[in-house]
C-alpha cells in the first residue's frame, strides 16, 4: 500500500509542478523576451519485490527553458546590424535631400553665378550686371554657409544622440552585471537547474544592448556572462560593469572621442566601436558627414581658388589690378582652422597650420598626422579616405617644420611642446563657413578686363590668325605660379612674334617697334605646326631658359675652302633633376660629339625628360664686291650661289641677289636669308652649321659682322670659308639644372622665361615667313570682357588634375555619390530588417508561447493530476480494507 501511495503522491506533486509551469507560460505569453518553459519528468528507480521490479513513480528532473543559442545569437547580430543601417540610411537621406534640392544645395546658386557672369561678359561696363555678379557671389557664400551649418547641426544632433545612447549602454551593462549576480546567488540552491526567468532577463538585456552597439560574449563558469565591445574592451566582467564615456564630440570636425573607464583608467576606443545605434551614428559622422564636408569643401575650395586666380589677373573699370574675389585660401586664420588636435596629446600649446598649395591636386579627404617613435620624431601622414600612408619620415626637434605632400597641401608644425604619441587631424579641404566672404563690394572693382592687347600686322601675307588673349587658368596654376604670372606681366616688355618660316617663329623685344631686338636670353626658332591651333607664350610659370654662349657658337672658324668645321670640341653635358617633394636627385648624361651641329645637339638634349631644346644659327654678312676683276663667287653649305646654271648673275653681286638665291636653293632645307642694302642675313632655322665660302679668284671679300647675336669681324678672302656653329636654348622647369664639361653653357645662367605672361593665346592657320603678331602689355583692357569670359568658362573648364573635372562636375559627382550611398543604405536597411524579422520569427517559433499548445498541456496535466489523486484514493481505500480485514 505504501508503494502505491508513494506513486500516486509523486504523480500528484510532479504534475502539480507541470501545471504551475504551464500556467507560468500562459501568464507570460505577452511578456517580451520570455522563453517558453517545460517540465522535464523522469521515472523513479524501480524496486525488486521478488516477482520482478516494480516502478516507484515519477519525479521532476528540471524545468527547461526552450531556446536555441544559435538563434538567439542570430537575433542579436541581426538587431545590431539593422539598427546601425537604420541610423545610417536615415542620415544619408537627409544629406541627399540637403545637397540635391535646388533650395538647399549649391547647384542652383553656382548656375546662377555663371549665368550672371555670362550676361556681364556681353556688357562688361554695365554696373547693374556687375552688381548682379556680386549678388550671386554673395548668394553662393550664403548658401555654402547654410549647407555647412546644416552639416554641423546634424553633427551636433548626432553628438547629443550619441551621449544618450552611451548612457543607455551603461545602464544596460549595469543591468547585465546585476542579473549575473542574481544568477550566481540563485545557483547556490541548485547547481544543476537553470534560473530560467533570470536567463530570460539577461537575454532581453543583451537584445536591447544589441540595439545600441555590437558586442561579443563569453560565458564564465556557466553562470555569468562577460560582454566585450570594440576590439575586445570589457563592458561587463562577471558582476562588474565598466562605463563608456563620451570624451569629445566636435560638430565642425565630426569627430567623436569614446573612452572606457576600466578600474579608474580611461582607455580610448574611438576607432573600434561599431554596430547598433552608436555604431550607426559614428559611421554616419565619420563616413557620411565628414566625407560630405570634405568633398563639399573641395568644391568650394576650387571655386575660391580659381575665381581668385583669374580675378587677380584682370583689371577693373578704374584700370586697377584685380585681387582676390573671395577670402584667400591661405588666410592665417583659415590655415589654423584646418587642424583638429587629439584630446590625448601631451600638451595643449602646440600650433599646427595647413596651407593649400595646389587645389587642383586635392583629393577631398582628411588626414591623420601622428608622431611616434622613441627619442626621435618619426611621423606618418595617413589619408583617411583610403588608409594610404602618403608621407612618413623623421623630424628634428626644432620648430617650425614644414612638410609638403603630393596631395596639394603642406602643413607646418609652428611651435609648442610636441611629443611622441601626439596626433592631429588635418582638414585641407575644409573651408569654415564663417571665415568665407566676398571681398569686393564695389561692382566697378570687378576685374573683368585684361591689361594687354594683341594685334596681327596688317602686312601679313599668310593666313595665320591670332586668338584673343585670355587669363591663364590651367588647373596646375598654383599660388606660387600665380604670383609668377603677375610678376611676369610687370617685367615683360612689349613682344613681337615674327615668323621666320611657315614652321618657326622668334619672340622679340618690341619696345622699339622700328628695331626689335632679341630677348635675354633669346627665344628663337620656336616651332609652329601649320593648320592647327598652336599655343604660344605658354611656357610654365616656373620655366627657365638656358642658351649656349660658348666661343665656338659665336666665332666663325676661318680656313681654306673645304677644311673647316664648326669648332665644337665635343663635351659631356650633365642634366640634374631634383624632385620638389622628395628631394630625390637623378642625373642624365648627354655626350655631344666633336663638330656636332647645334641641331643635332638640340635633338640629343631635348630627349631628356622635362627639357625642351631648340637650335638656331644666324650670321650677318657684308658683301664687298667692287664689280671689277674676276667676279665674286659665293658658296653656302657646298652650293655655288653664283653659278650661271641657276640663272643670270649680276655684276657686282648684291646681297639682295644672294638672299634670293639662298631662299630658292636652300629654303627647303631650312636655310633662309634676307637683305638690306649690302648686308645679307643668313639663318638656319633648324640650327644646322652655316658654311659661307668665297670661291672667287679676285680681291672681292665677304665680312661676317655678327654670328648668333655676337659681334664678329671675320673677313673671308678668295679661297677661304668660315663655318659658324649654331646655338642651343634649353627650356626647363626650375628643378632642373645643367652643367657642361667644356663650357657649352658656361657663359649663360638659367633665367626665368621672359615670354611667360600668364595668358592663353593661340595662333592658327598658316602664317608665312615675315608675318608678325604683337603683344603689348599695359592698362588697355579697361572695359573689355576677356577676364569675365575666363571666369564664366570655369563652369566647364577642367580644374582638377585627377578626373579632368569642372566645378559643376565635381559637385554633381558628390550628389551622385551621396545619392548612390543613400540608395545602397536604403536597400541594406530593408534587407537587414527582413533578416531581423526572419530571425525573430524563428526564435518565436522555438521559444514563444503557443496558447493552444499550453491549453492542451493544461488539460493533459490536469488529467494526470486527477488520475494521480485517484491512485492515492485507491491506495487509501485499499489500506482501509486491509485494516478492516484484520480488525
Amino acid at each position: 500500500m505504501t508503494r502505491l501511495l508513494d506513486i500516486g503522491i509523486s504523480g500528484l506533486t510532479s504534475h502539480q509542478t507541470a501545471l504551475a509551469t504551464t500556467g507560468h507560460n500562459i501568464a507570460n505569453a505577452g511578456v517580451e523576451g520570455y522563453s517558453r518553459q517545460e517540465t522535464v519528468f523522469s521515472s523513479r528507480d524501480a524496486q525488486f519485490v521478488g516477482g520482478g521490479f516494480v516502478g516507484s513513480g515519477v519525479s521532476v528532473e528540471t524545468i527547461r527553458r526552450v531556446t536555441d543559442r544559435f538563434v538567439v545569437s542570430q537575433v542579436i547580430s541581426d538587431t545590431t546590424r539593422a539598427n546601425e543601417l537604420g541610423v545610417v540610411a536615415d542620415g544619408l537621406e537627409q544629406l541627399d535631400q540637403l545637397l540635391a534640392e535646388d533650395n538647399t544645395g549649391l547647384s542652383s546658386v553656382l548656375t546662377s553665378l555663371f549665368n550672371a557672369l555670362q550676361s556681364a561678359s556681353e556688357s562688361p561696363t554695365s554696373i547693374p550686371l556687375r552688381q548682379q555678379v556680386l549678388s550671386e557671389a554673395e548668394r553662393l557664400v550664403d548658401r555654402y554657409q547654410s549647407v555647412q551649418g546644416q552639416l554641423e547641426s546634424l553633427s551636433a544632433l548626432s553628438g547629443e544622440v550619441i551621449g544618450g545612447v552611451v548612457g543607455e549602454i551603461n545602464a544596460l551593462a549595469s543591468g547585465i552585471a546585476n542579473v549575473n549576480q542574481r544568477i550566481i546567488d540563485a545557483k547556490t540552491f541548485s547547481t544543476t537547474d537553470e534560473v530560467n526567468d533570470l536567463l530570460d532577463q539577461r537575454d532581453n538585456l543583451l537584445r536591447k544592448l544589441a540595439e545600441k552597439v555590437s558586442f561579443s560574449t563569453i560565458e564564465q563558469d556557466g553562470d555569468s556572462i562577460n560582454v566585450f565591445i570594440g576590439s575586445g574592451q570589457p563592458l561587463v566582467l562577471g558582476v562588474n560593469s565598466n562605463q563608456l564615456i563620451v570624451s569629445d564630440t566636435q560638430a565642425s570636425s565630426f569627430e567623436v572621442g569614446l573612452s572606457m573607464n576600466i578600474s579608474g583608467r580611461l582607455r580610448d576606443i574611438s576607432g573600434s566601436v561599431a554596430g547598433g545605434e552608436l555604431g550607426g551614428h559614428l559611421k554616419l559622422r565619420e563616413q557620411g558627414l565628414a566625407e560630405v564636408a570634405d568633398k563639399l569643401g573641395l568644391v568650394q575650395t576650387l571655386v575660391v581658388h580659381n575665381f581668385n586666380n583669374i580675378h587677380s589677373q584682370g583689371i577693373d573699370l578704374n584700370g586697377v589690378q584685380g585681387g582676390d574675389l573671395f577670402t584667400s585660401l591661405n588666410d592665417p586664420s583659415l590655415q589654423r582652422s584646418r587642424v583638429v588636435y587629439a584630446p590625448g596629446n601631451a600638451s595643449d600649446n602646440t600650433v599646427v597650420s595647413v596651407s593649400v598649395d595646389d587645389p587642383s591636386a586635392l583629393v577631398g579627404s582628411s588626414y591623420v598626422f601622428a608622431l611616434n617613435g622613441v627619442g626621435v620624431f618619426n611621423y606618418s601622414l595617413t589619408r583617411a579616405s583610403d588608409g594610404v600612408v602618403v608621407k612618413e619620415g623623421i623630424l628634428p626637434n626644432v620648430f617650425p617644420q614644414t612638410i609638403e605632400t603630393q596631395d596639394g597641401f603642406s602643413f607646418t608644425l609652428e611651435s609648442g611642446d610636441f611629443a611622441n604619441g601626439d596626433q592631429f587631424t588635418l582638414l585641407p579641404t575644409r573651408l569654415p563657413a564663417d571665415n568665407l566672404q566676398v571681398l569686393v563690394s564695389d561692382p566697378a572693382s570687378l576685374a573683368f578686363g585684361l591689361p594687354v592687347t594683341s594685334l596681327a600686322s596688317p602686312g601679313n601675307i599668310g593666313t595665320g590668325v591670332l586668338s584673343q588673349l585670355a587669363s591663364a587658368q590651367e588647373s596646375s596654376l598654383t599660388n606660387a605660379e600665380l604670383q609668377a604670372v603677375l610678376a611676369a606681366r610687370e617685367n615683360t616688355p612689349p613682344l613681337l612674334l615674327r615668323f621666320t618660316s611657315d614652321t618657326s617663329y622668334d619672340v622679340l623685344d618690341n619696345s622699339d617697334p622700328l628695331a626689335p631686338v632679341d630677348l635675354v636670353p633669346p627665344l628663337n626658332n620656336l616651332s609652329f605646326l601649320p593648320g592647327r591651333a598652336n599655343p604660344v607664350l605658354s611656357a610654365p610659370a616656373d620655366s627657365q631658359v638656358l642658351a649656349s654662349s660658348a666661343a665656338f657658337s659665336q666665332a666663325p672658324v676661318l680656313g681654306a675652302v673645304g677644311s673647316t668645321s664648326n669648332g665644337n670640341p665635343g663635351e659631356t653635358v650633365s642634366i640634374t633633376t631634383t624632385d620638389p617633394l622628395t628631394s630625390t636627385v637623378s642625373s642624365e648624361i648627354v655626350n655631344l660629339l666633336g663638330s656636332e651641329s647645334a641641331a643635332t645637339a638640340a635633338l640629343r638634349l631635348g630627349a631628356v625628360a622635362g627639357v625642351e631644346a631648340t637650335a638656331n644659327n644666324e650670321i650677318v654678312v657684308s658683301v664687298l664686291d667692287d664689280g671689277v676683276g674676276p667676279p665674286l663667287q659665293v658658296g653656302l653649305n657646298g652650293i655655288d650661289l653664283t653659278s650661271a646654271t641657276s640663272g643670270p648673275v649680276p655684276i657686282p653681286v648684291t646681297a639682295d641677289f644672294l638672299a634670293g638665291r639662298i631662299n630658292n636653293l636652300l629654303g627647303a632645307s631650312g636655310v633662309v636669308a634676307s637683305a638690306q642694302g649690302s648686308t645679307l642675313n643668313v639663318r638656319s632655322v633648324r640650327g644646322d652649321d652655316i658654311v659661307l665660302q668665297n670661291i672667287s679668284a679676285g680681291a672681292d671679300t665677304l665680312l661676317i659682322s655678327s654670328a648668333n647675336g655676337a659681334a664678329a669681324t671675320t673677313l673671308i678672302n678668295g679661297g677661304q670659308e668660315a663655318t659658324t656653329a649654331g646655338t642651343v636654348s634649353l627650356f626647363m622647369p626650375a628643378n632642373i639644372s645643367v652643367a657642361s664639361s667644356a663650357g657649352f653653357f658656361a657663359n649663360s645662367s638659367a633665367q626665368s622665361n621672359p615670354a611667360f605672361l600668364g595668358y592663353d593665346m593661340t595662333i592658327s592657320g598658316a602664317p608665312q615667313a615675315g608675318d608678325r603678331f604683337s603683344v603689348t602689355p599695359g592698362s588697355f583692357g579697361v572695359g573689355d570682357n576677356r577676364n569675365v569670359l575666363a571666369l564664366a568658362q570655369l563652369q566647364t573648364a577642367s580644374i582638377q588634375k585627377s578626373g579632368n573635372a569642372s566645378i559643376s562636375d565635381i559637385y554633381n559627382r558628390l550628389i551622385g555619390e551621396v545619392g548612390s550611398s543613400t540608395s545602397a543604405a536604403r536597400i541594406d536597411r530593408e534587407a537587414a530588417d527582413s533578416l531581423l524579422l526572419q530571425s525573430q520569427q524563428r526564435a518565436s517559433s522555438i521559444s514563444g508561447v503557443n496558447l493552444d499548445e499550453e491549453a492542451a498541456r493544461l488539460l493533459q496535466y490536469e488529467q494526470v493530476y486527477n488520475a494521480s489523486a485517484r491512485i492515492i484514493s485507491i491506495a487509501r481505500s485499499t489500506f482501509d480494507t486491509l485494516i478492516a480485514a484484520f480488525s
